[in-house]
């Protein structure tokens, strides 16, 4: 107990540093693991409280361990601010924002491609738990835990072809395009919002492959990319000028978001309606998944299991994927860390980010790892992000930055460097750029009377000449004071 205090206490400081040295900025990659760090000791603490935990279970040497690698990651972040200095011409905002808009044949095509997706993903399921010995209807939520029981919830496995995985990812790419699009235009342009409502439908189309696979992290990571998009385009209309005035309305909109997500993904799971079910309280599950991982990095510092097998077995499992298809290596190891219980029916297997790298290099290998994560993730926020302008290249580096950022959301709760490091980030990444292009801005799309026309667009999308020609209507904004 007095080591999670002493923890506590610590990620306190390093919060209140992270905020004042980075000037009030509240979305800094290094005050977003505090924060949420924070919030992971005071569920830990609620956790020995309520479920009576065993206090023996905490250690110094975790406790320094966890202290010494969030330090770090702050001093990192301070060093990648340094070398990555940016200026900022404010009165590149003051001209305005596009309202972006795609045209009906853009729009039918994107929603018939995500459509038909589905449906191929969700009846590739059904027929893989069918031949695994599946006896039920097709029924999404009895197939989707039919599947969990199968396998580890992982889109590689499954019997879903390599096709429709890469479609799948190219429908997670327009799900996150789609989101920055009705952003863009309600926030930006004081747009409405029914008449941009239609670019959330394909998130919404992708509920049935969530059920079906309990693959639920891509809707995590599409609320926190969103928070961030908001965070961003509030601070661009007023020049980046007002950040710490804009702090209670920007937290107030992130907490709502995050508290909407984490109720209906809450009334999901108690449903049974994403192939796992639970009887645990609201607040006992939140506190498994995000109190828990500090508790259980203590019982792995006590009691550390068997030693590697493969260099990055846990860190780089999702690598592993690609070494055994080119016949490096003949197995693949779990992703999934070693199940552990806390206390009576509480348990669970993540473990902060520092385990998995502690695990496969050591202290020291788990440090270099960390500063890297750190530095690469603070470069670019403050090369690309932070007091960044609009424009269509800003914008799509935006959307994808704000993709990856869920390892950093997930930071105090598991190392989620692994699904990344793998084929199929190597598919989002290509359909996204090209989804992009379609979408926002580049490439063309018409309805001719012999067929469908893709055009090449070689100007900038968002330039007000380009206005009839791609969709995009220039608003000019009034000048915001400062």
């Amino acid at each position: 107990m007095d080591e999670l205090i002493i923890l506590s206490i610590g990620i306190f400081v390093l919060l209140v540093m992270s905020f004042l040295m980075n000037q009030y900025d509240f979305f800094s990659p290094s005050f977003i693991v505090c924060a949420i760090f924070m919030v992971s000791c005071i569920l830990a603490l609620r956790a020995v409280i309520v479920w009576g935990v065993d206090e023996s279970i905490f250690t110094m040497k975790a406790t320094l361990i966890m202290l010494s690698g969030i330090s770090l990651f702050v001093i990192t972040e301070q060093l990648a601010k340094v070398i990555s200095p940016k200026k900022y011409d404010p009165k590149k905002e003051e001209n305005g924002s596009a309202r972006i808009t795609m045209s009906r044949i853009k729009i039918v095509l994107v929603l018939l491609f995500c459509v038909v997706t589905v449906m191929l993903y969700c009846n590739s399921a059904y027929y893989y738990v069918y031949k695994n010995g599946y006896t039920g209807t097709f029924n999404l939520s009895q197939i989707g835990k039919y599947w969990h029981d199968l396998t580890f919830a992982d889109e590689n496995v499954g019997g879903v072809s390599r096709t429709i995985r890469i479609m799948g990812r190219a429908v997670n790419a327009i799900m996150f395009i789609g989101i920055y699009i009705f952003l863009n235009n309600i926030i930006m342009c004081r747009d409405k919002v029914i008449k941009n409502i239609i670019y959330i439908v394909p998130s919404i189309c992708w509920l049935p492959v969530t059920i079906v696979t309990s693959a639920r992290a891509i809707y995590l990571n599409l609320v926190g990319c969103a928070v961030l998009m908001v965070y961003v385009m509030m601070n661009r209309k007023d020049c980046w000028k007002r950040r710490h005035r804009n702090f209670k309305k920007i937290i107030t909109i992130g907490a709502v978001i995050l508290a909407v997500a984490l109720i209906l993904f809450y009334f999901a799971v108690m449903n049974g309606l994403i192939g796992r079910k639970t009887d645990k309280t609201f607040l006992d599950y939140v506190t498994i998944y995000l109190g828990a991982p500090i508790i259980h990095f203590n019982q792995f510092i006590m009691d550390p299991p068997e030693g590697i097998h493969y260099f990055g077995q846990e860190t780089f499992a999702g690598l592993q994927s690609i070494l055994v298809r080119i016949g490096l290596i003949s197995t693949r190891y779990s992703t999934q860390s070693e199940a552990r219980i806390i206390v009576a029916n509480y348990g669970g297997n993540i473990y902060t980010f520092f385990r998995r790298p502690l695990h496969d290099f050591g202290l020291f290998g788990m440090y270099i790892i960390t500063a890297l994560i750190s530095f690469i993730f603070s470069f670019l926020y403050y090369k690309r992000i932070y007091k960044s302008c609009f424009s269509y290249k800003n914008d799509r580096f935006l959307i994808g930055y704000g993709y990856f950022f869920y390892i950093i959301y997930l930071f105090p709760i598991d190392n989620t460097i692994y699904p990344y490091v793998s084929m199929s980030t190597v598919y989002f990444i290509t359909t996204f750029w090209l989804a992009y292009a379609i979408m926002v801005g580049h490439i063309d799309v018409k309805m001719k009377a012999d067929g469908l026309k893709l055009t090449l667009k070689r100007r900038n999308p968002y330039s007000v000449n380009d206005t009839r020609e791609n969709g995009h209507q220039y608003f000019r904004e009034y000048p915001f004071d400062s």
